[in-house]
């Protein structure tokens, strides 16, 4: 199994996202930003329901895998698992570490 990874930009709805796919199951979640926000003022989105703002402790990125320790509210989303871990494979015009470049100035780390 791996999560697809990709950034995705629209600057006619002055948004950005990094938007992460599990390519078995279809489940998807995104870090969701608006471009007129300071870089930090982010939220993550399952698709249902509203984002949950700044909930993301802390991530990084090595090699090909990514992990990301969640807030208490973020880890709902989820069932309650406060730390994602997975491997990614970059699908989109960008590679991982130009994800990564984006992720660390829409979340900061």
């Amino acid at each position: 199994m791996s999560i697809n990874v990709s950034y995705e930009r629209s600057d006619r709805l002055r948004f950005e996202a990094i938007v992460f796919i599990d390519d078995e199951s279809g489940d998807c979640w995104q870090v969701q930003h608006e471009l007129d926000d300071r870089p930090g003022s982010y939220g993550i989105s399952t698709g249902a329901g509203a984002p949950v703002a700044a909930a993301i402790i802390e991530w990084r990125l090595s090699g090909n895998e990514f992990r990301f320790v969640l807030t208490p509210k973020a880890a709902r989303l989820f069932g309650g698992v406060e730390v994602l871990e997975f491997i990614a494979v970059a699908s989109g015009d960008d590679d991982l570490d130009a994800v990564a470049e984006h992720l660390r100035r829409i979340v900061g780390g």
